[in-house]
């Protein structure tokens, strides 16, 4: 037996298992309830998988391996830090630790029971990335959180999607802290002996290579561009060897994004995931910064940038005489947007064009072949090819108008990507002004 059953008490009755929340390689984690003050609480329990075996009877916690006890007392050490580290922490979203206590054999803490969903379950939920405005709501949190941990002179050395639960009220909280490390205050770095676990995708070069002096807040701001990262694509992120290996400026062949995402949350992604820890962000005050220079939150925290970003750069005035605006946000969002589908649809139409010119001047020439081996006059040849003479004369005007149809099948994607193929739609009418009188002058 691997968990404790439900109904299962603990503190003569203080707390009751009610399920099995999640397990791990170093414990499991329960849904409990606290009967003193009858609120639904969570339980972590240390539990070494393959290491430590369970009574059915009487539910104790043993070591099956007397070699493993020394390990098992190390790690169950490293628990009680774990529980002592996020206690300290008084952020409202972080898990509060309630108690701490021995039963059973092994440590058992109690924190807040998040009645909701963490990230990478969403994305699984979904089965689709988050959009860039959903993330830019709850990446003001994160940071919130990241900063009091850091500022306690903690890393947290595991930020994934995984840890960053979120409630039924879109308030987010951070979890598990069971990789984190305390700053050694003499040398800087981590203070630890014992390696460092960590999750392909989010661990920074130095964290992979378990080099603990050039650990610190810019090691836990990489983990962070990894978790933006996959939330904004659904794709697990690259290792930093894919990302070096990568040798365009824009590095989109390791970390390509979705159409929909501005230029600065690439930019800024970009420089949270930088294989080299001094050329990110180095503090999460820094970043905060970066953030809003570039407008990335909306609707809360606004900077004189931020305030500039939202001056109006195009007026409309519809039938009702009724004036509307669009923003420098909106213009950065449509020139994105229009550049890759330019790029992709006149490269596609240029292709399509030539192919079948050459394939029409072929026929002619055969035609014309034929018709001079059978002796037709000059007449019956030229009706003969009058319609591949035709075909060849439209499509050499096509190519001559290409630039124009591609705009066409840009401004037709990006009233798909508004979300409206209706050319009345207010909205859609203002972004196809915007893309008329921004992106072709750009």
């Amino acid at each position: 037996m691997q968990h404790l059953q439900p109904n299962t008490t603990l503190q003569g009755g203080k707390y009751k298992i009610e399920r099995v929340l999640g397990q791990g390689g170093f414990g499991n984690t329960y849904i409990g309830y606290n009967t003193v003050f009858n609120e639904r609480v969570a339980i972590k329990e240390f539990f070494m998988q393959g290491i430590n075996d369970r009574d059915e009877n009487t539910g104790s916690v043993s070591v099956s391996i007397e070699r493993n006890i020394q390990q098992f007392e190390e790690q169950r050490e490293k628990f009680k830090k774990e529980a002592l580290r996020i206690r300290k922490l008084d952020n409202p979203h972080i898990v509060k630790v309630h108690d701490l206590f021995e039963e059973n054999g092994t440590v058992y803490y109690v924190m807040d029971y998040v009645d909701g969903e963490n990230l990478s379950e969403r994305l699984k939920r979904t089965g689709k990335s988050m959009t860039e405005q959903e993330v830019s709501e709850i990446l003001p949190q994160i940071l919130d959180a990241l900063k009091s941990v850091h500022d306690a002179g903690i890393w947290h050395l595991d930020l994934k999607p995984a840890n960053v639960m979120v409630d039924s009220h879109g308030n987010v909280k951070l979890i598990d802290f069971g990789a984190s490390k305390q700053l050694n205050a003499q040398k800087g770095g981590a203070t630890t002996s014992t390696a460092i676990s960590y999750t392909n995708g989010y661990a920074p070069r130095e964290q992979m290579e378990q080099n603990y002096d050039k650990f610190g807040p810019w090691t836990d701001i990489y983990a962070l561009g990894s978790t933006l990262y996959n939330l904004l694509t659904n794709k697990r992120p690259p290792l930093p060897t894919d990302i070096d290996d990568d040798i365009s400026e824009d590095k989109h062949v390791a970390l390509p994004f979705p159409k929909l995402i501005s230029a600065d949350m690439k930019r800024l992604i970009l420089q949270m995931m930088h294989t080299n820890s001094k050329a990110r962000p180095q503090s999460v005050s820094e970043l905060l910064e970066k953030l809003n220079s570039k407008c990335v939150f909306k609707g809360e925290m606004k900077t004189e940038k931020e305030i500039d970003s939202e001056k109006t750069i195009i007026s409309i005035t519809n039938k009702n005489k009724t004036e509307s605006k669009i923003t420098y946000n909106d213009k950065d969002w449509v020139v994105s947007f229009c550049e890759d589908c330019y790029n992709a649809n006149f490269k596609r139409l240029k292709r399509c064009y030539l192919v079948r010119l050459r394939v029409s001047f072929l026929i002619f020439i055969i035609v014309i072949m034929i018709s001079l081996s059978l002796h037709f006059s000059i007449m019956e040849m030229i009706l003969g090819s009058f319609f591949f003479i035709l075909l060849c004369t439209i499509y050499v005007v096509k190519l001559l108008c290409i630039n124009k149809e591609t705009m066409k099948l840009v401004e037709k994607e990006l009233l798909e990507a508004i979300g409206s193929g209706k050319y009345d739609n207010k909205k859609t009418k203002y972004m196809i002004a915007l893309y008329h009188k921004v992106y072709e002058k750009s």
